[in-house]
């Protein structure tokens, strides 16, 4: 009885030490904006990754004259949920509102809502700083730096065919939610938006949810 205690003891310590060394299944990292465009970008709202919390990387200005691009490293929020280890398909969708005419304060119409669900890259070493790339077009990428990484691999601009870099869609019910009613006929005209696009609007708006 006694070799069977000894014995059960030392299996249990077994488990115990290698309870010990797994490596943590999610961890939180900051973020940072950076953005690329000369528009005002704000209220950057980062979706769950991989079924975990949602997050929010911080508001970022304008691009300003002759600035060199990116800017946004030196500002973060905290925080984004993410998986330790990267695996194939990991993707998140991201919503933020953009600026496109900031200093205008006689033309509203360029302030809209987007989205974009993007797919995020390989990192190899547990995960550092999340970085939401904020390009031209209403493009973007998320990416997730390695601790200790040189930041100025991040300062090179993605290219045209980055498979990792989304196209933004605008998302008209919440643009029409920020706009005062002389703005949102505005912005009608200049998009040249169909003339029943607020009956539709409407009626998505009160359409049931899917089920999940």
């Amino acid at each position: 009885m006694k070799k069977r205690h000894i014995a059960y003891c030392a299996l249990l310590m077994v488990v115990v030490l290698g309870a010990c060394d797994r490596k943590p299944k999610r961890v939180g990292v900051p973020t940072h904006t950076l953005n690329w465009t000369g528009s005002d970008v704000a209220r950057v709202m980062i979706g769950p990754i991989d079924g975990g919390e949602p997050g929010s990387s911080p508001n970022e200005r304008p691009l300003g004259h002759n600035e060199v691009p990116p800017i946004g490293f030196q500002a973060e929020s905290c925080c984004a949920d993410l998986p330790f280890e990267w695996h194939p398909n990991l993707q998140t969708t991201v919503r933020w509102s953009r600026d496109s005419m900031p200093f205008n304060e006689q033309d509203r119409t360029g302030y809209e809502w987007l989205t974009a669900t993007v797919k995020i890259p390989p990192w190899q070493r547990g995960g550092g700083d999340l970085m939401v790339v904020i390009l031209p077009d209403d493009k973007i990428k998320v990416i997730v730096a390695e601790p200790g990484i040189n930041w100025d691999v991040l300062k090179v601009r993605p290219p045209e065919n980055d498979p990792y870099v989304a196209k933004g869609t605008v998302m008209l019910d919440l643009t029409r939610s920020i706009m005062s009613h002389e703005t949102w006929a505005a912005y009608k005209r200049k998009h040249n938006l169909p003339a029943d696009i607020d009956a539709r609007l409407d009626k998505a708006a009160s359409a049931p949810a899917e089920a999940p």
